[in-house]
């Protein structure tokens, strides 16, 4: 009897381009899941977070008791979250600005704590927390009052959508 030795390998051939391309398939798994964990992970950190981090409309105002020195107060409230860095980003008169303030002590230029003179190296408020701010506009280069301010967090290096803006801004002598 002769043995059929081109059957044989055939199936060998066969049985080598089944584990290469189940190889090939196993190599792309892993990079594309590592791309997915890791979207899903930015994406994760800011869920839920939009109540969780606002300006305090109560606390929000512009002052300008004194000549050439526009003054803009704002109050932050931050919820059961903990927030690494806010963005805030002030606008009007064709001015706008915008800084971070981080979760631990710097230095922000024309940005102090509240009450004045307060201090100039200031910090976000932890969970379950809040703060009050001054920020200078005058020596930020505002000429008129600011319109509005707006607030997006940064959770980790995740910067997440705006969670609050106040679009019209009263005098602090107004409602004090």
């Amino acid at each position: 009897m002769k043995k059929n030795k081109k059957g044989l390998s055939q199936v060998v051939a066969t049985m080598i381009l089944i584990v290469l391309v189940m190889a090939a398939v196993s190599m792309v798994w892993v990079v594309v899941r590592g791309l997915i964990d890791k979207e899903t992970e930015n994406t994760t950190s800011c869920f839920n977070i939009l109540d969780q981090v606002n300006i305090n409309p109560t606390y929000t105002c512009y002052n300008d008791t004194t000549p050439g020195n526009r003054l803009l107060q704002f109050s932050i409230d931050i919820g059961d979250i903990t927030v690494d860095q806010l963005l805030v980003s002030i606008a009007g008169g064709g001015n706008s600005i915008t800084f971070k303030i981080d979760k631990n002590y710097s230095t922000v230029a024309n940005l102090m704590t509240y009450p004045l003179p307060g201090s100039s190296n200031v910090k976000l408020p932890g969970k379950k927390g809040g703060a009050t701010y001054i920020f200078n506009l005058s020596s930020s280069g505002f000429i008129n009052f600011p319109e509005s301010i707006e607030i997006a967090p940064i959770i980790g290096t995740q910067q997440c959508g705006s969670t609050d803006s106040l679009e019209e801004l009263d005098n602090c002598i107004a409602i004090s």
